[in-house]
């Protein structure tokens, strides 16, 4: 008979849920109950966003890449004018590490080893081990709305971080990078109106990044009833679901038709714009390279495994474990997102 060590452990646990965690994770839909898809995970979850890995030579990195600052110009000329001199590129460097999110996971020896027994027809580990990941999930959701800076800047770098005009984004200051900058209209406490609504997303207009499904308008609840209160009753309809198995609202000005998402974490006094195309949630690929390869994940979208799981040696009567993530948002064009800030609640 077998016997499976205690270090052992922590790869049986990836091999028998394996599959499920990267569907969790990468895939749109309410897969286990990890992912609501009306949160800021599902919506990248819909738009493809979610990955495993940077798709780079190096995973060392979240994101690395560079970004030209210089604006080329064309000109009119006659047949005997001097051709202008080409302006050299120049690039910065957008740089953002990985960050770090983990959960202890301690396992009774007694219960382990007597097949932990059926409850209400569900494994207890089984059970156990969701929760962790639910755990993980669920701190993920919570920084993906901040920028980033909280417990000693250790926190994921949420949209918070690039939606603003003068943070330092990935290693660029938006103060001095005006192409750098997201747009942001500060309501200065005020309800809001019609008016701020075409400020915000005039904005984008303007900028000519407004393009037809390319951005989500994400609000409070808070901020939806204020919405409602805005429009007459025959231009409301459901919030938008993640199925779409109805219509959804959507702010239309007669400009813009932009879908609108309630999530819960979002803060009570701002709406966004989102462009889905510039932002991605990555995580490092954790397969234990000598045990578990990712090609034997069957039905999978994406190979590999977002979530590590570290034996950690103990003198007592418990199998501990410590399960970790390495997640990073990225934005590669904040310009392209926006946000009004400051309404009242």
């Amino acid at each position: 008979m077998a016997v499976t060590t205690y270090a052992d452990y922590a790869n049986v646990l990836l091999q028998n849920y394996g599959k499920l965690i990267t569907q969790a994770f990468t895939e749109p839909g309410m897969k286990e109950g990890l992912v609501n898809p009306l949160s800021a995970f599902g919506r990248l979850q819909a738009w493809g966003a979610v990955r495993i890995g940077t798709g780079e030579v190096s995973d060392e990195k979240a994101f690395d890449f560079g970004i030209d600052t210089a604006a080329d110009t064309a000109v009119s000329y006659g047949q005997n004018d001097t051709y202008t001199t080409d302006t050299p590129p120049v690039f910065g460097d957008a740089v953002g590490d990985w960050k770090r999110v983990g959960v202890p996971y301690s396992v009774d020896d007694l219960m382990r080893v007597t097949n932990a027994p059926l409850r209400n027809g569900a494994n207890a580990l089984d059970y156990k081990f969701r929760k962790k990941l639910s755990a993980i999930i669920s701190k993920i959701e919570t920084m993906l709305f901040t920028d980033g800076t909280g417990n000693s800047s250790k926190d994921v770098t949420g949209f918070k971080a690039f939606l603003s005009t003068g943070n330092t984004y990935f290693g660029i200051a938006q103060g001095s990078n005006s192409y750098w900058q997201a747009s942001v209209v500060n309501a200065a406490s005020t309800a809001l109106s019609k008016a701020l609504l075409r400020n915000v997303t005039g904005a984008l207009w303007d900028k000519q990044v407004l393009m037809p499904n390319s951005h989500e308008m994400w609000m409070s609840r808070t901020q939806w009833n204020k919405y409602v209160d805005l429009f007459s009753p025959s231009n409301i309809t459901s919030p938008t679901d993640a199925g779409g198995s109805r219509v959804g609202a959507s702010y239309i000005d007669g400009m813009v038709d932009i879908p609108i998402f309630i999530l819960p974490n979002m803060p009570n006094d701002e709406i966004w714009v989102i462009d889905k195309s510039t932002t991605q949630l990555r995580f490092t690929d954790q397969t234990p390279k000598d045990q578990l390869s990712a090609d034997n994940v069957d039905e999978v979208m994406h190979e590999g495994v977002p979530i590590g799981i570290k034996y950690v040696p103990s003198q007592t009567d418990n199998t501990n474990l410590w399960i970790r993530a390495y997640p990073q948002l990225g934005c590669t064009a904040p310009r392209n997102n926006a946000a009004l800030i400051s309404l009242a609640t």
